[in-house]
């Protein structure tokens, strides 16, 4: 999975200033100038990021005195020396005497802290759907999940990044904006980075797609995550078998609802090859299903079913084309030319 550079996180006299605004907010708020804080958070994404991690580190303790070091160094998970003093420029520091005892009780909280912070950095939870299965996951940030049938997801939420994994199947991503927090879904030889952006990807034993909903999404080599496409709403990027590394995918026009129509339990075809439509109800059926014969992946067809309405798509097929299937002693069915 990608990962972000330390040039876009908040050096230690922003997480300072950060952890300065939270304790005066919650010790004195009839104090705080609150435009001076709304603009300072809105001059840089760092800051807002800094205020992030402050709060989530105050608000997972349990704890509503901490000192502005000790939420700092929970937050980096690190430990310093004597505060220093601050430059006018900043916000005023809280003038508070700090006791031995109370640093005591800081040092222990700090302790919890780290400990949290290191738990969370490693935890990683799973999500599968079953075949013909739709699931809905919430995730921590507020981001929306939809798993389509026989899906498999592991997600990672982070207080420096959001990392998700397609390990196999379709889901859509409809992502809480946080802008110093990026949200990632790695398929394959692919990593999609979004912000606030609503997209599906699909990975197959042999091809990765993704479609653009609403937003932007980047779409960066797995190896060497230099920029392979920039999506826009209404495209869809394929990566096809054979495709070199570092080869851009190829990108078409699609409509969202007609690739995302399983949402509703429904399968659109509009030109589709059988191949891939016989592929694509065998995303929702229990039995084998199977062409009698290579050269009728290429017939196209077209039409809209109910995932679950295989008996439907077999006899329009047969009208359509000189074609009949059968159910074989095993329980596959077979798809055939019709004798003459």
């Amino acid at each position: 999975m990608s990962t972000r550079g330390t040039a876009n996180l908040p050096d230690d006299a922003t997480m300072d200033v950060a952890a300065d605004w939270l304790g005066r907010l919650a010790g004195e708020p009839d104090t705080v100038d609150v435009e001076a804080l709304r603009s300072w958070i809105a001059a840089d994404p760092r800051h807002a990021y800094a205020m992030d991690l402050t709060e989530r580190t105050w608000s997972a303790l349990g704890n509503p005195v901490l000192w502005r070091r000790v939420l700092a160094e929970a937050a980096r998970g690190t430990a310093r020396g004597p505060l220093p003093r601050r430059d006018r420029s900043q916000p005023a520091e809280m003038t508070r005497p700090v006791s031995a005892a109370r640093w005591v009780a800081a040092a222990a909280v700090l302790a919890a802290a780290i400990v949290l912070y290191r738990a969370e950095s490693v935890a990683t939870d799973h999500y599968e759907s079953s075949q013909g299965e739709r699931l809905d996951v919430q995730l921590s940030d507020g981001s929306r999940v939809r798993l389509n049938g026989s899906t498999q997801i592991a997600v990672r939420m982070l207080w420096r990044k959001r990392e998700l994994l397609l390990l196999t199947g379709e889901a859509e991503f409809d992502v809480a904006h946080e802008s110093y927090r990026p949200f990632t879904v790695a398929a394959d030889r692919v990593v999609v980075h979004a912000t606030g952006t609503d997209f599906a990807v699909r990975r197959d034993e042999s091809t990765t797609a993704v479609v653009l909903v609403s937003g932007r999404v980047e779409l960066r080599n797995a190896r060497s995550s230099a920029i392979e496409a920039v999506l826009e709403p209404g495209q869809k990027a394929s990566y096809e078998p054979g495709l070199p590394q570092g080869r851009a995918p190829t990108i078409r026009r699609v409509d969202p609802n007609d690739e995302l129509a399983w949402r509703s339990g429904k399968i659109v075809f509009a030109g589709t090859f059988l191949g891939a439509a016989v592929r694509e109800f065998a995303r929702y059926s229990p039995a084998t299903i199977r062409l009698a014969t290579p050269d009728l992946e290429a017939l196209q067809v077209s039409g809209i079913y109910r995932v679950n309405d295989f008996p439907s798509f077999l006899d329009n097929l047969t009208r359509a084309f000189p074609l009949t299937w059968q159910r074989q002693p095993d329980g596959t069915i077979q798809i055939a030319r019709r004798k003459q």
